[in-house]
């Protein structure tokens, strides 16, 4: 096993994906390596849209298909350290807090959180 794809099997287990999960989304950048001929640690951004391109235009691949490939992209290093880098090198991409998805949060509201009662 290369050391890319023991990482990015890795960064699947430590987030808990299935077996199956694992072997689609392996199977899928293993396709995408194999489109350009190299492997994918030496393909970039550009890369990963021209087959996201590719998938929808030329193998007219299903939506199921193309959104399997589109998340294992995810756990290319390439697209980590982008949304790393995209976050200010805190090292993880930055994301809404819980209470700006929930409904009943403060950003919802349009307030701002108070100090927690003692």
């Amino acid at each position: 096993m290369t050391p890319l794809r023991q990482r990015m099997t890795q960064d699947m287990q430590i987030r808990n994906l299935s077996p199956r999960t694992i072997e689609c989304y392996t199977y899928h950048i293993g396709c995408f390596a194999k489109h350009f001929g190299r492997s994918p640690d030496e393909l970039g951004v550009e890369e990963v849209r021209a087959y996201q391109v590719y998938l929808v235009q030329q193998k007219k691949a299903s939506w199921a298909t193309f959104n399997q490939a589109v998340c294992a992209f995810r756990f290319l290093p390439v697209a980590t350290d982008i949304a790393r880098n995209a976050a200010g090198n805190r090292g993880r991409p930055e994301t809404l807090g819980s209470r700006d998805r929930c409904p009943g949060g403060t950003a919802y509201l349009g307030t701002e959180p108070s100090a927690p009662h003692l």
